[in-house]
This record gives structure tokens, C-alpha cells and sequence, in this order.
């Protein structure tokens, strides 16, 4: 029992490890919040993109007023109306929001924020794991395209030199998605050559271009802004993933001429999920192999348990009268030695 034991803790130790470290490895912030809303975990990328000290960071809530969180239009957000908090909440995800917060230094960091329940085998809420990653350049370049584009032809040269300088795709579209300007990086997301027309919808997965085509009539019917996660494939046909964000650009009567946006490859960053994914899968699976053989084990023990305490009490009960009083003290001790064991065994 020792042996089989101290191999599933050997186990658990090794996919601890393993988590700790893919952990570590992650670009995004990730922290887990206790059923009261309590920060009690989080990897060195979320202290990195808050701005906070494992001091600052351990035991804060989601209401906590040092967020100073507000909405991408600039208005304050609720700290009850935080993504972690609604989660905690209604136990239902929530995926990808725009959130500002801002750090201890007084500057403001954009993220775009999922939350996740984590429950357990009785589906009742443990606690809410929240990722999120630095999306402020983005914000800034996005803004950017788009008031550069309003005055397009006074900073076409100006604007396509930046474009080629870029680490990620960047691209003009019209309301039905015909895209009539890329930079080098674009094609390159979506495995188009140079000379190749900017046919990026035929090298989306056959099976994400409908949804992809629907986000953009939607958008560009609604006027809002265009965000959509994908499988592309280039000329080497090995899949890879990308994401694409895009603002639509108005008239001066207000309704949308077309896209101005960015396309970035996020294929390690989905590797890296799975892998994290997997990683939590091998730990639940060894708690829940932890918790049969604690069953098994607690049984084990109790039974000579039992044994022992009934001799003990058919012992005083029955020859109680012929030992002095060390001896009948010495059976109460080992009676309540026997019941707290049986306690533990119990909780075990």
C-alpha cells in the first residue's frame, strides 16, 4: 500500500512540474481565482503584463478599485461586472473581451480577457481560471490604420512603408471581405506569394470559411468591428492558425466603405493552449487516480482499525475490574488513539 502510495504522489509531482513549467512559458497572463473571487495562482507573464508583485498580486478580487478597469469606449467597468466575476457568477464562460486596467505606475494596459470555470466531479464551481494578453499596441495600431486610411490619399507612400515594416499582416477590405490592399506579412500569414491574387478567403479551412464570410457580412451590416479566429493553410499544407481583427471605415453619412485591420499568425500560441490542455487533462486524471486509491487505502485501514478498538473495549468492559488504575488508563488512551485514527482514515 506504502509502494502504491508514494508512486501516485511521485506522479502527481511529475504533472505539477510539467504544468508549472508550461506555465511559465506562456506569453499570456493567467491567474486563478478561489470561489471568493481571491487571486491564489498566476504565472511570472501576468505579473509582467499588470505591472504587480506576487505581494500585490496574491488575495485581490475582481472588485478590487486598484483595477481602475474601464471599456475599450473609455467608460469605468464594475469590478462586479468583471469577466472573472461573472463567471464566479453564472459559471458560464466568457470569451475574449476588451478590458484596460490599470497598472500601480499609473499606465494603462489593454487586454483581451477569457475566463473559465473550473469545476469539479459533482459539476459545482471551484474557481475561475482567467488568461489574458497585452493587446495595447494593437489597440494603438488599429486606431492608427484607421485615421490613416480617412486621409488615404495624402499618406498612401507614408502609410504602405510603415505597413512593410510591421511584424504583422495588415490589409484594406471592402463590406463583402475583397481585400484591395496587404502588406508582405499578410500574404506570408496566409501562404500567398507575391505575385498571387489576394484571394485570402480561399486559404482559409474549408471548414471555417462559412463562419469566417458570416462575421464579415455581420460586421459589415452592424458597422462593428470584425474579429475572427482561423485555420489557414499555405503551399507547404501544413495547417496553422491565424487571427484577424478588423474597424470598419465610414463615409461621411456614416454607413461602412469597407475594413481596415490586421492579421497575425497564432499557430505556436494554439499549440501552446492544447499542450496547456493536455497538461491539465494528465492532472485531472491523476487526481482522480489519487482519489480512488485514497478510497481503497482508507478501507484497508480501517478494518483491522475496527478490530482493535472492539478487543480494546471488550477488554475494559470485561476485565476492567481487575487492573489497576494505570492500565485502565492506559486502554482509554489507546480507545482514543483508535477513534482519532478512524477520524482521519474517515476524512481520508
Amino acid at each position: 500500500v506504502q509502494m502504491r502510495y508514494s508512486d501516485a504522489i511521485i506522479e502527481l509531482d511529475a504533472s505539477e512540474r510539467s504544468k508549472a513549467h508550461i506555465l511559465e512559458s506562456l506569453s499570456e497572463g493567467l491567474v486563478l481565482h478561489a470561489p471568493d473571487g481571491r487571486i491564489v495562482e498566476w504565472n511570472p507573464a501576468a505579473e509582467r503584463v499588470l505591472g504587480l508583485s506576487g505581494d500585490e498580486m496574491g488575495g485581490r478580487t475582481p472588485v478590487d478599485p486598484r483595477w481602475r478597469a474601464v471599456r475599450p469606449d473609455g467608460a469605468p467597468w464594475p469590478g462586479e461586472d468583471h469577466p472573472a466575476s461573472r463567471v464566479l457568477r453564472t459559471a458560464q464562460p466568457v470569451v475574449a473581451e476588451t478590458m484596460g486596467v490599470h497598472r500601480p505606475d499609473g499606465s494603462l494596459v489593454w487586454l483581451r480577457v477569457s475566463a473559465q470555470p473550473t469545476l469539479d466531479a459533482a459539476n459545482h464551481l471551484t474557481g475561475v481560471v482567467a488568461s489574458f494578453e497585452d493587446i495595447t499596441t494593437e489597440r494603438a495600431l488599429e486606431a492608427s490604420l484607421a485615421e490613416s486610411v480617412a486621409a488615404a490619399e495624402r499618406t498612401e507612400t507614408q502609410l504602405r512603408v510603415l505597413a512593410e515594416s510591421l511584424p504583422i499582416g495588415i490589409y484594406r477590405a471592402e463590406p463583402d471581405g475583397r481585400c484591395v490592399y496587404a502588406n508582405t506579412r499578410w500574404r506570408e500569414v496566409y501562404g500567398l506569394a507575391p505575385d498571387d491574387e489576394m484571394d485570402w478567403v480561399g486559404s482559409i479551412h474549408r471548414d471555417d470559411v462559412e463562419r469566417v464570410l458570416t462575421d464579415i457580412r455581420r460586421c459589415a451590416s452592424s458597422g462593428q468591428q470584425f474579429e475572427s479566429t482561423f485555420r489557414v493553410g499555405g503551399s507547404d499544407a501544413v495547417e496553422r492558425w491565424a487571427r484577424a481583427t478588423a474597424s470598419p471605415v465610414r463615409s461621411v453619412e456614416g454607413s461602412v466603405e469597407g475594413f481596415v485591420g490586421s492579421v497575425e499568425d497564432i499557430t505556436e500560441r494554439r499549440r501552446a493552449e492544447v499542450l496547456l490542455a493536455k497538461s491539465a487533462e494528465r492532472l485531472e486524471r491523476s487526481n482522480r487516480e489519487l482519489a480512488e486509491f485514497a478510497s481503497v487505502a482508507a478501507h484497508d485501514l480501517a478494518e483491522p482499525l475496527r478490530v482493535i478498538e472492539g478487543y480494546l473495549h471488550v477488554l475494559r468492559s470485561r476485565r476492567g475490574d481487575q487492573l489497576d488504575d494505570d492500565a485502565r488508563s492506559y486502554i482509554g488512551h489507546a480507545i482514543d488513539g483508535a477513534e482519532r485514527l478512524q477520524d482521519l482514515i474517515d476524512d481520508l
